[in-house]
């Protein structure tokens, strides 16, 4: 799915606030005051609108500096279809090192320029 095919912003914050199931997959938000990623139905606190932004995937969000949610387990639980390959036991491991396996079955290049 591109950006040319995803939904309206106002469609996509609506779909956010409401934790609209039907949405699930369809895209992700990463949130600007704090630097996480999370699914639509994600159980946090809702951000104000000027403070999201709209990914179509998973390493879209990764690769602009956003990290996944700890609350909705964006990568541990598979969701979008992306599976992090040994997922970190204990929360321990920077953005970057948990991030690589998906960056590289992605087929995205991995170095210290792209990340």
């Amino acid at each position: 799915m591109t950006v040319a095919t995803l939904p309206t912003p106002a469609t996509m914050y609506r779909a956010l606030v409401r934790k609209d199931s039907s949405y699930e997959g369809v895209f992700g938000v990463g949130v600007r005051t704090t630097g996480i990623f999370c699914r639509p139905t994600c159980t946090a606190r809702k951000p104000l609108r000027q403070n999201v932004e709209f990914f179509p995937r998973v390493t879209d969000a990764l690769t602009s500096g956003y990290r996944p949610c700890k609350r909705c387990q964006l990568i541990e639980t598979g969701a979008y279809g992306w599976h992090h390959p040994d997922p970190p036991r204990n929360g321990a491991g920077s953005n970057v090192r948990q991030s690589i396996p998906i960056l590289w079955k992605e087929g995205l290049p991995i170095n210290s320029a792209s990340i």
